[in-house]
């Protein structure tokens, strides 16, 4: 007769110390899970969408807009380039918006071997006014946040905006290497 162990009779993962009782096992075996999560993570994804809450994100999204470029071969002055317009358009995203999402994701040209990345950065809400017609405005006049888009739109080889009244605004950027 074979006798079965739930998760209270046996041991705790490699590398946990802790009682045998099951609350704590089932709390050290999340916070294992998660560290080995962290740790083990490998190369990032072709694709990556960063939440925009607080000006952590903004340095998240920067950082992981950085890493993509890297790792996909842009020059160093390419890569500082493309997190400065990740971090402009999250900056906007938190304090235009009050928060949204940058999605990171490497692309490829069609027809061609060109690599590129994207990222799209999407605010939670209606939009707000009309941001086209705030671009065309002299950027001394339309102030700190339209002067980062517009940074951001010479710096970047594609720049594009859709918005709409009931779906808020994306704005996606492109450099392709």
């Amino acid at each position: 007769m074979e006798t079965q162990l739930d998760a209270a009779d046996a041991p705790p993962p490699s590398g946990l110390i802790g009682t045998d009782t099951r609350a704590n096992l089932n709390l050290k075996e999340a916070v294992a899970s998660r560290l080995a999560t962290r740790r083990d993570a490998g190369p990032m994804a072709d694709e990556l969408t960063i939440a925009i809450e607080s000006e952590r994100d903004i340095v998240t999204a920067r950082r992981r807009g950085r890493e993509l470029a890297a790792r996909l071969g842009f020059s160093a002055t390419d890569q500082i380039s493309i997190a400065t317009a990740v971090s402009d358009l999250s900056r906007n995203l938190l304090e235009r918006a009050q928060g949204g999402e940058i999605l990171l994701s490497s692309i490829r040209g069609r027809g061609d071997d060109r690599v590129g990345i994207q990222a799209v950065a999407r605010d939670k809400g209606p939009a707000g006014p009309n941001i086209l017609l705030e671009l065309k405005r002299p950027p001394s006049s339309a102030g700190d946040l339209l002067l980062r888009l517009s940074t951001t739109r010479r710096t970047m080889d594609e720049f594009e905006i859709n918005s709409g009244p009931r779906n808020g605004t994306a704005i996606t950027i492109r450099k392709w290497k």
